[in-house]
């Protein structure tokens, strides 16, 4: 990626929403446009590492090359991948957005944010597949921090355990789709990122954590049945967008041990390979920046591949950046 040095930060606003309701279970194909046209103007992009101010920030106009020939894709709706156990019986789903041709596509497994659903993320989900990523985007339980802290802690265990059942059925069907399970990349915004940071950084010892602390604790017990199992939820890269990744932090003076399992912040160290790329919307208003310039800190300074990305924009996906982003984490 070739840089260019600006002073700024970028003014202005970009506002990009999508929401659609959710549609019956149906299997579509899309016809697909060119992601990006060779002269469409990209907004500047800010990328902090721990050895830049908020002063001194680079910036760089991202150069994503539309796919050539342009791809089209289908996408399979309302697969259950993970079931509570709890006496709701909720049943999670998630939507497959498939390149045509793919052959070891890179995977993304893409979490929305709070109270949202995964049929809000159709736009970005359709851009990820028309640039050859295959696409996993979910629904999954977003508890208010209150409630998830009761029973010891019985949200949190749900949320951790949803999205690995997520993780392990990508690990365990990409290859059915044409997708490369090694180029595995868990991605999430808002609400979605912090909690997709916790279960990267996690991985498969969290899982134990859990079953440690419920041991101890009398509790709780084992939240969700995954529909594919013996899949590995290990994942090699992250990606989060416009995250609030101490959102947890509230429970350190009250409930460190909750907070030990609840927290990005305290299982940095696990997963050491992972690499991280946090996005943050220079004018977000609803999540300070600073959560994400804070996290990536302490990621640089603990030894991880960790780089901050500012964009100029509010508390949205930038689908073509994020695309640009999956693509190069993906070694692409």
């Amino acid at each position: 990626m070739h840089k260019t040095i600006y002073k700024i930060l970028c003014l202005g606003m970009v506002l990009i929403a999508s929401c659609s309701a959710p549609g019956s279970p149906v299997t579509t194909v899309s016809q697909a446009t060119m992601p990006i046209s060779p002269t469409e103007t990209r907004p500047p992009t800010a990328v902090i590492d721990n050895q830049t101010s908020q002063d001194q920030i680079m910036t760089e106009v991202p150069t994503l090359e539309p796919a050539s020939p342009t791809p089209t894709f289908s996408i399979i709706n309302e697969i259950p991948y993970a079931t509570s156990l709890q006496p709701d019986a909720t049943r999670w789903n998630l939507d497959i957005y498939v390149p045509n041709s793919a052959v070891e596509a890179p995977v993304v497994v893409f979490a929305h944010g709070f109270k949202a659903v995964k049929e809000g993320h159709k736009r970005e989900s359709k851009v990820f597949a028309e640039n050859g990523i295959l696409v996993y985007t979910i629904t999954w339980p977003t508890w208010i921090a209150d409630l998830a802290e009761e029973e010891n802690g019985r949200g949190y265990r749900e949320m951790f355990e949803v999205f690995s059942c997520a993780i392990r059925y990508a690990r365990g069907t990409a290859q059915d789709y044409g997708g490369d399970p090694s180029q595995l990349i868990l991605a999430g915004f808002s609400m979605g990122a912090t909690e997709g940071a916790l279960t990267a950084l996690g991985g498969e010892a969290h899982a134990t954590d859990w079953e440690t602390f419920a041991a101890e604790k009398g509790g709780p017990p084992q939240q969700v049945d995954c529909a594919v199992e013996g899949a590995s939820q290990e994942v090699n890269a992250f990606l989060g967008v416009g995250g609030y990744y101490d959102l947890p932090d509230r429970l350190l003076g009250r409930k460190p041990e909750l907070w030990n399992l609840a927290s990005p912040y305290a299982i940095i160290g696990g997963n050491p390979d992972l690499q991280l790329r946090l996005l943050h919307g220079a004018q977000d208003e609803n999540r300070d920046p600073e959560t994400s310039i804070q996290f990536n800190q302490t990621l640089q300074e603990a030894g991880y591949d960790s780089e901050l990305i500012l964009y100029d924009g509010v508390h949205l996906v930038p689908a073509e950046l994020t695309a640009e982003v999956i693509l190069e984490l993906a070694g692409e």
